[in-house]
């Protein structure tokens, strides 16, 4: 008896479209110089796309969110059509890559004032070079060769903002917010890799050292805290002296005692509400008011305290360690 459903998997909607992109490939293929050469001509879209995640600019055009707009771009500027690199196997794809990659060196240097019109910056052209060619490389081969998009586009303009602030602290606040982030989120893994150390340190925006600065001065308990608890962390990247830390945290934790002294205050004039007349009378809407104002002010005080105990138990402990090496060494 005939299988139908056999002969239904068969239908072309079924097929495997990676395996045929698969077959398509020719591992001999490298595409001709004359071809090739395109990837070196002047390439004004490029420029256009480079100034859409320009991080000296004001402002990106481009952001993280803007995977399509940016998919849609990398398509439409790079020169080589679909025919040719839906062919590219292994050797044809770096043949490519590098010819792509010295095309827009050659494109950054010969418009390197419209990169950075209007800004006062002194930056070389291979330093320019740095900061945008191997991001807009990886990207091109993401979108265009390999089809894998997902993340692609912010990878990139993560990069083009790291590598910018290697070159300069005069960058725009959204690629500020891309490093803060990205050495944020290192701060917090379990294990530090020595090369995000050295990596920040060639920083010229020192994104945590403005973060401990601020952390230091901040009237906000949330902000100082969060920081303070993590300074062990910090002190691995930032160059601000652990004494000068110790210092100015005696006053910071003073202002923040005095921060718990008064949300405890409030508390406990919250909890006198029980006795007045409004809420012993119990009318609905004052006794939930009162209930709402107790519960908001306990919570301010208990995370207050929480957050404030586990900063200072933190900076204490750098303490210890800093009398003990002082004590050692004494010795010594």
């Amino acid at each position: 008896m005939k299988n139908q459903f056999a002969e239904m998997l068969k239908l072309e909607i079924f097929e495997d479209k990676n395996a045929k992109k698969g077959e398509e490939k020719n591992e001999n293929y490298i595409p001709r110089e004359t071809i090739l050469a395109k990837l070196l001509e002047n390439n004004q879209e490029l420029i256009q796309f480079i100034n859409m995640i320009n991080p000296f600019q004001d402002s990106m055009k481009y952001n993280h969110y803007s995977y399509r707009e940016i998919e849609s771009h990398i398509r439409k500027l790079f020169p080589l059509s679909n025919a040719i690199t839906k062919k590219l196997g292994e050797a044809g794809t770096k043949a490519v890559l590098e010819k792509w990659e010295d095309g827009i060196k050659l494109n950054i240097s010969n418009h390197k004032e419209a990169i950075l019109e209007n800004i006062d910056l002194d930056i070389s052209d291979e330093a320019l070079a740095y900061i945008f060619t191997s991001p807009i490389v990886y990207l091109t081969k993401q979108v265009i060769i390999d089809k894998k998009t997902a993340f692609a586009s912010s990878k990139a303009i993560l990069q083009i903002s790291l590598r910018a602030a290697e070159a300069t602290s005069n960058i725009n606040s959204e690629a500020k917010l891309y490093v803060k982030d990205y050495f944020e989120r290192i701060i917090q893994k379990e294990e530090i890799d020595s090369k995000d150390i050295i990596r920040y340190k060639n920083l010229k925006y020192k994104v945590l050292d403005e973060s401990v600065e601020q952390a230091l001065q901040a009237d906000s308990y949330k902000f100082s805290t969060n920081i303070l608890k993590d300074i062990s962390v910090y002190l691995q990247f930032i160059h601000i002296p652990k004494d000068r830390i110790l210092k100015e945290c005696e006053a910071t934790f003073k202002r923040l005692i005095d921060q718990i002294i008064e949300a405890k205050k409030e508390h406990d004039d919250a909890l006198l509400l029980k006795n007045s007349p409004e809420y012993k009378d119990g009318v609905n809407k004052s006794v939930q008011a009162i209930k709402k104002q107790i519960m908001r002010t306990e919570m301010i005080y208990e995370e207050l305290k929480n957050k404030t105990k586990k900063a200072l138990e933190s900076v204490s402990e750098l303490h210890d360690e800093s009398s003990t090496r002082v004590v050692q060494w004494n010795k010594n």
